[in-house]
């Protein structure tokens, strides 16, 4: 497990840190995206939920964003420099993106454990502690088998690792 490094925060997390939301207004945000997502909705950006919830507002989201900004800046690129395009997705994995989603659809678990384990992987991420895969916590919790995680892995084409298990 790996330690989250200021530039790898998630948009709930510095939202959080700054006081412009509560633990649990983020928690609920997440039951609504992922909620969203199972009727087949799309996924909502977290900004976007926390706003029509209202927990946030446009000045607040911007303010995250500009953070993340920041924090993921790159150096720019010589002029002469080509840009590397990333490779094509598969249409098909457009919609299934997302490790937990893909556990739910699949009948391995209930939204409700995910939601769970997404509370789980904020609070270590708040209190600074290696970021743990929701996999891994559901699998802690007794909710999944490592053979579910492998065929959850190959439906995002992820190799399974065990150093990351």
């Amino acid at each position: 497990m790996a330690r989250l490094a200021a530039s790898e925060k998630r948009f709930g997390t510095i939202a959080v840190e700054k006081g412009f939301i509560t633990k649990e207004q983020l928690v609920e945000a997440m039951k609504v995206q992922v909620a969203d997502e199972l009727k087949g909705a799309g996924h909502r950006l977290i900004g976007s939920v926390l706003c029509d919830l209202g927990f946030m507002n446009a000045d607040q989201v911007m303010d995250v964003l500009r953070c993340l900004d920041v924090k993921k800046a790159k150096p720019k690129e010589e002029k002469h420099e080509k840009r590397r395009k990333p490779p094509p997705r598969k249409p098909e994995k457009l919609q299934e993106r997302r490790f937990g989603i893909i556990a739910v659809r699949k009948g391995f678990i209930t939204p409700e454990q995910l939601v769970e384990a997404l509370a789980i992987q904020l609070k270590g991420d708040m209190e600074g502690k290696p970021h743990r895969l929701i996999g891994s916590i559901l699998f802690d919790q007794g909710h999944l088998t490592i053979e579910q995680i492998k065929e959850g892995l190959r439906a995002l084409d992820r190799p399974f690792s065990e150093d990351e298990w």
